[in-house]
């Protein structure tokens, strides 16, 4: 029989199965052609779509099933061709034409990530084309060294729960009256103004995820998301204003590396603010220069008002500055049902002289009991005495400490054998009889 004369057949039988009905071939079906089309489609949206359209090779009644995938990805996998391939942008723009051409039922989730593809004018249609699909996540990612600048038609995809964008530009039409089902926006080094990331975020009211990357020029925002439970923020910071908010987890991480010049004005404080702000936080991680934010200012020794649903924090540190260490016990001292601890150390500091290790010392002899405290994780310890002193307060003040693990560093002037740290730390005494110290 002529491949034209199989198409509407297997076409037709592959639409009665979708219905739920018997296919019209008999008894010569084989096991792959009477797979649910549920179960089919499950299978095809787990393979790259590259793979997907070659099981149309399979079974007739496979033929047509990839062209009605509600899951499009357009990545690497879509053209194996050599990194520096000229035909890259051309071939991967007629594999998009092509899927989209062919593609029939609703699109779910679309995403176009490649990093040596560069923006043309044939976005602009494939984005119009989505929002005329009730497309619900839409991620775009290309070649951070040239960003292409979204096209407004973007903002007609009035279904979206899922935006992630990286290394574009984005401009909000003056009409823009927000997305009302997004639920999770993720925005990596995305030029916008301040004002628009600001109205971006404001106008999404089912806003519950918010992951961004700020571009250099944005230092100061103010984040208006009543029911945002989750967020990560990494940038130049400033000064950041939470609003009102439902969030129980916190990410965050700075790259200014001027703080030292805003350290001096006692009548604020960044870490008061910070915590006064979060009032649900349940989890908080600390990167790069994000601690040195929270010491701009006054730093008490325990704040005002206690941070009681606080049960996990991840915290990047350098002990040996004393900012860092008396910023990183108010925290702690400040968090009565506090669980589990991961600390990072970093040592920037050259090596302390003695009054520096004195006056670090110093800072962990009041007693300051970890109630609720039972695991605690260092990694890349490089036993300088800050260090130690900070394990040691540690160990004294956690009564229901389970698991004290500390990874040592292999590089540093202080450098010390797993077995030799040990020893070191048996020596502490423990306020927890069970707790079980583990070096490695």
């Amino acid at each position: 029989m002529a491949a034209g004369t199989e198409r509407p057949s297997s076409k037709r039988n592959w639409a009665r199965r979708r219905a739920g009905k018997p296919s019209l071939e008999g008894e010569d079906q084989d096991r792959i052609s009477d797979l649910p089309v549920d179960l089919i489609e499950r299978i095809l949206c787990l393979l790259p779509l590259r793979e997907a359209a070659r099981t149309s090779i399979l079974s007739r009644s496979w033929r047509y099933t990839w062209t009605a995938l509600t899951e499009l990805v357009f990545d690497e996998h879509c053209t194996p061709l050599p990194s520096r391939d000229k035909s890259i942008a051309e071939r991967l723009v007629k594999i998009i034409d092509t899927v989209l051409l062919h593609h029939w039922g609703p699109i779910k989730k679309f995403v176009l990530s490649h990093g040596r593809f560069k923006g043309t004018s044939d976005i602009d249609r494939w984005i119009m084309h989505l929002s005329r699909m009730s497309v619900t996540d839409f991620t775009f990612h290309l070649e951070y060294n040239d960003p292409f600048c979204i096209p407004s038609c973007l903002f007609h995809c009035r279904h979206l729960v899922k935006l992630d964008l990286a290394h574009c530009s984005l401009k909000l039409p003056p009409a823009f009256e927000g997305f009302e089902n997004l639920e999770s926006l993720q925005l990596t080094a995305v030029n916008l103004t301040q004002d628009s990331l600001e109205k971006l975020i404001s106008s999404c009211p089912q806003l519950s995820e918010l992951d961004l990357l700020l571009a250099d020029h944005i230092t100061h925002l103010t984040i208006d998301a009543p029911n945002l439970k989750e967020l990560a923020i990494y940038g130049d910071l400033g000064d950041i204003n939470f609003g009102c908010n439902s969030l129980t987890r916190v990410e965050m991480g700075s790259f200014y590396m001027e703080y030292e010049h805003a350290q001096a004005n006692e009548y604020h404080s960044n870490l008061e603010k910070f915590f006064t702000q979060l009032l649900l936080i349940r989890v908080l991680r600390i990167e790069e220069e994000g601690l040195k934010y929270l010491s701009v200012g006054k730093v008490p020794t325990v704040l005002p008002n206690p941070i009681v649903n606080l049960e996990i924090i991840v915290i990047k540190a350098d002990l040996s500055c004393l900012r860092d260490a008396l910023t990183t016990l108010c925290i702690l001292r400040s968090s009565p049902n506090l669980e589990q601890i991961v600390f990072s150390l970093c040592s920037e500091h050259e090596v302390a002289d003695e009054d520096e290790i004195e006056d670090c010392s110093e800072i962990y002899r009041s007693p300051s009991p970890l109630k609720a405290l039972r695991f605690v994780s260092v990694c890349d310890s490089n036993n300088r005495p800050q260090e130690m002193s900070f394990l040691k307060f540690v160990l004294l003040n956690s009564p229901v400490l389970e698991k004290m693990e500390v990874h040592v560093s292999r590089a540093g002037p202080d450098m010390i054998r797993a077995d030799k740290l040990l020893e070191k730390l048996e020596q502490f005494q423990r306020a927890s009889a069970q707790a079980q110290i583990i070096v490695g």
